[in-house]
């Protein structure tokens, strides 16, 4: 396969050596600088989209799911009760705001190939 070379508006070039036949490229930059954070390359714009938004920085981690009782307090003792969160919940609505807040310093742009 043809290297494939996804040119951004900032001017960055992402080259892609793989073998998928790709369809669309993404950037991430930091909106306060225009710094570089990451990029990559996916099948369609839609998981190009999926995926730099999953790559976005996060905080802190959040806890989803079913969780054993010994697991649930040493959540509580390493990321809750240092927070100064009262319940895993609690918690949880705290790291995904301060996670929003994090990633809204980021731009990401996303181009057809």
């Amino acid at each position: 396969m043809t290297k494939i070379i996804a040119t951004f508006s900032n001017g960055f070039t992402d080259k892609y050596n793989g073998k998928r036949d790709v369809k669309a490229a993404w950037l991430i930059t930091e909106i306060e600088n225009g710094s570089f954070y990451a990029s990559g390359h996916s099948n369609d714009a839609l998981a190009a989209a999926k995926t730099a938004a999953s790559s976005l920085p996060r905080v802190h981690r959040t806890f989803r799911g079913t969780m054993s009782l010994g697991c649930i307090a040493s959540v509580m003792a390493l990321y809750v009760r240092p927070t100064g969160c009262k319940s895993l919940r609690e918690y949880n609505d705290f790291a995904s705001k301060a996670n929003a807040a994090e990633a809204a310093k980021y731009k990401i742009e996303i181009i057809n190939l």
